[in-house]
């Protein structure tokens, strides 16, 4: 699926010259850029210019191709007609129209044949001439002309105008329109279809011009699209793993997309789409698990580290947390943590750490021959690894909330998710952190908030209120409610190989999938299906379908969706019927 846009923009007419229709057309081009597009921008363009780049553009379509056609400038309809101004347009009568005006008409039959989607945005004013004009009489019959050769084949289109027919569209008082300010703002939005924006783009463009500005859209669109261009995940498989106690987490194989189901079992599970079987047997079960080079090393409930030729005994530091990798394994324990070199599947102790009695370490990653270690009160630590001496910087977040994951985002950047619902970046160079995004100091499910508030009050009336009808409860009852709350840990987080997206799991089960280029949330998935229990594992598999699993033993598979799954029922409706 190609997605194209031509976008135009003309301020230098010699009759009437506007301020901001080329800085619109390069605010819209840089949205769609951003979103994926094949974005091709002219400015102060000919009528023969706009013609070559649209018949050019047409050649190139096919039936699931997406084209958007933008303009800003002059523009007039006539009878229900549109003709966009270019450049070389001698003037704004009805004689010059006729003559030298783009009939928008001409864009939409040479559009037609591909049975592409074809979203037509005129941000343009929609006045029209006096008929009793004789030139608008000559324009007239220019327009029964047009309408006799393009009044079929116009499906899969959508015609949106910045303002209301014969009226005027307003250029704006600041760099950009009314109009194109809205719309380049929410072009870059995730979270919406297509006529959606429209109808937000028009709510800001009437509130800004006060009433007087009213966008309009017309569209036989034959699915929901959205310009966004990253996947939205739909769950297409889920199942309960067979054992009969709790899991505790997932692990993955960076070589072949191996992955295993952990837990109180004395069965490791390998999962796939179909379901899971049997791979492993460890008595007593697993807390963690890590592979290296295709070995894999697993720490059991018993304290003990696994491996293919030993067992290393840990109990004494109660273990709870191992990671693996570039030659070394890390053992995270209550009171400490242990750094193992790998070689030829043989692990060697290197150094041990003991960990102070108010400190609880929780998350590590290796990364470019260096340790990260996250933990409570904000404290994280970065250990260089390679060298006789290894050094040891010992940092700390701005707040003190607890680092429950971190993970590799760029080969600038580590992520770090933590309890209050925030997420950082640490510059690997400086080690400065970056709050990137807030997804609330608490719990978001109302399931969520109703269990931390029951020991506070037993009222169904006001935990009702609190939860969907706050402004009728006092401020004291929220501000002491709402210090009961639960944090919102935010347990997990997963990088798509694919796309700019990283997925954070929080402990009460949603799953937010995030655009790390602007770090916009734009989908929230709940994999607890409103069920009491946690989120305890999370990971992609190789072909970017996201697998989660519950602590009450469910394990979800959800599939990178491009493609509108209404109108793949339509169509699959349409053979079988």
């Amino acid at each position: 699926m190609k997605r194209q846009a031509i976008v135009i923009g003309i301020n230098s007419y010699d009759f009437s010259p506007l301020d901001n229709a080329i800085n619109d057309a390069q605010v819209v081009s840089r949205s769609l850029g951003a979103r994926g597009f094949a974005v091709k921008l002219l400015t102060n363009a000919t009528y023969q210019e706009i013609d070559d780049l649209v018949t050019l553009v047409a050649q190139e379509l096919s039936e699931k191709d997406l084209l958007i056609f933008f303009f800003a400038g002059h523009a007039i309809e006539h009878l229900g007609y549109g003709y966009i101004f270019p450049i070389d347009m001698p003037s704004g009568s009805p004689n010059a129209v006729s003559q030298y005006a783009y009939p928008i008409s001409k864009l939409l039959q040479a559009t037609s044949g591909s049975r592409a989607a074809r979203i037509v945005i005129i941000d343009a004013c929609r006045t029209s001439y006096d008929m009793s004009n004789f030139e608008s009489r000559i324009l007239t019959e220019h327009i029964h002309h047009q309408k006799a050769e393009t009044e079929h084949h116009q499906d899969n289109l959508l015609l949106a105008y910045s303002t209301s027919y014969g009226m005027k569209a307003k250029d704006g008082s600041g760099d950009n329109s009314h109009y194109s300010e809205a719309l380049s703002k929410l072009l870059i939005r995730h979270d919406m279809l297509v006529e959606h924006m429209l109808k937000e783009v028009a709510q800001e463009v009437l509130t800004k011009s006060s009433l007087s500005q009213r966008p309009w859209f017309y569209s036989s669109l034959e699915s929901n699209i959205s310009i966004s261009d990253l996947p939205h995940y739909s769950l297409y498989h889920s199942f309960i793993s067979p054992t009969h106690n709790s899991m505790h987490a997932l692990c993955a194989s960076p070589q072949d997309g191996t992955l295993l189901l952990l837990g109180n079992s004395s069965t490791i599970y390998n999962l796939n789409d179909s379901g899971c079987a049997p791979a492993y047997k460890l008595q007593g079960g697993a807390v963690s698990a890590a592979y290296h080079d295709g070995d894999l090393f697993v720490l059991g409930l018993d304290g003990n580290l696994y491996t293919d030729s030993a067992t290393i005994d840990l109990s004494h530091m109660e273990p709870t947390y191992i990671c693996a990798r570039e030659g070394y394994l890390v053992v995270l324990g209550l009171n400490k943590y242990k750094i193992f070199s790998i070689l030829d599947n043989t692990i060697t102790l290197l150094r041990s750490r003991s960990i102070k009695a108010n400190q609880c370490y929780y998350s590590a990653e290796i990364l470019d021959g260096e340790l990260w270690i996250g933990g409570s009160y904000g404290r994280f630590e970065v250990t260089k690894l390679k060298g006789k001496r290894s050094k040891t910087k010992k940092l700390n977040l701005a707040r003190q909330e607890n680092i429950y994951s971190i993970s590799d985002l760029n080969s600038v950047e580590v992520i770090f998710t933590c309890s209050s619902g925030r997420v950082y970046t640490i510059d690997k160079l400086t080690k400065s952190p970056t709050l990137r995004v807030s997804l609330g100091d608490s719990v978001r499910k109302p399931t969520s908030r109703r269990s931390s508030i029951l020991d506070v009050t037993g009222c169904d009336d006001i935990i009702n209120d609190f939860l969907f009808h706050p402004e009728k409860l006092p401020t004291d009852i929220i501000e002491t409610l709402s210090e009961h709350l639960m944090s919102n840990d935010l347990m997990y987080s997963v990088k798509s190989r694919s796309h700019p997206l990283v997925a954070i799991g929080s402990a009460e089960g949603y799953i937010y999938i995030i655009d790390t280029r602007n770090w916009d949330p734009y989908q929230i998935i709940d994999a607890s299906g409103g069920r009491s229990t946690e989120l305890v594992g999370m990971k992609f598999t190789h072909s970017e379908t996201l697998v989660s699993v519950t602590k009450d033993k469910n394990v979800m598979y959800y599939s990178p969706a491009r493609v509108d799954f209404e109108h793949s029922l339509k169509q699959v409706d349409s053979i079988t019927h």
